[in-house]
């Protein structure tokens, strides 16, 4: 069901049931999305510790993959999703897969089951991300095994003008799936990430100690 079917179906509903609806969202629903966070890195890391014990039970995913200029050829890069059998063959955070000719990412802080595409599955289509608009220009370069002259004489090589080397590590935002080992910039200094999660305001990496670690 879409959003708007969902808004369509609970204004079809008696004043009984919508009570009992309203009272389920504002009081078991909140405290389970309150506890989420913690009780799927729970299930990540119980995950983790069975797959370093039996390795052949991890599903086969990517994290990142080349960007190609075809949607074929990227999806043909990725393994395709399938369907897991247990939490120990669902899918981890972050993990890459294919699935009717598009690239999904999980985005949910714990193992998932569910089938992408379908609403609420926790998988966002990311294909755009890794597509090239235009082949990669290879103008000037020679065929295999001819060689050419330049077409002007060579320049006497002169020391370069010092360049600042551009940052590397993106800066800390939130609302961002955070992986354990992952590098933020935060008011410039550089912070490693101590856990699973997502950025929100009061894990800024300069007072939740717990979620980051300052390295220089």
């Amino acid at each position: 069901m879409t959003i708007d079917e969902i808004k369509t179906a609970i204004t079809q509903l008696s004043e009984d049931d919508y009570e009992k609806i309203l009272s389920w969202v504002i009081g078991d629903e909140r405290e389970r999305r309150q506890t989420q966070d913690a009780v799927e890195q729970a299930r990540a890391e119980d995950a983790q510790e069975l797959w370093e014990t039996h390795p052949e039970l991890k599903p086969q995913f990517a994290t990142e993959v080349e960007p190609e200029t075809s949607i074929d050829q990227l999806v043909a890069k990725v393994a395709a999703w399938s369907k897991p059998t247990s939490r120990a063959t669902a899918y981890p955070p972050a993990a890459l897969v294919s699935h009717d000719g598009k690239l999904w990412r999980n985005r949910r802080l714990g193992q998932n089951a569910k089938t992408p595409g379908e609403i609420f599955s926790g998988w966002q289509d990311v294909t755009r991300d890794f597509l090239r608009d235009e082949p990669i220009n290879t103008e000037g370069e020679d065929a295999p095994g001819l060689i050419t002259e330049p077409d002007t004489p060579a320049e006497p090589d002169t020391p370069d003008e010092p360049v600042e080397p551009a940052p590397t590590v993106p800066e800390w935002r939130e609302g961002e799936l955070i992986t354990k080992g992952t590098t933020r910039l935060y008011n410039g200094d550089l912070y490693v990430s101590q856990r699973l999660h997502t950025t929100r305001d009061d894990r800024r990496p300069d007072t939740a100690t717990d979620y980051w670690t300052k390295l220089n």
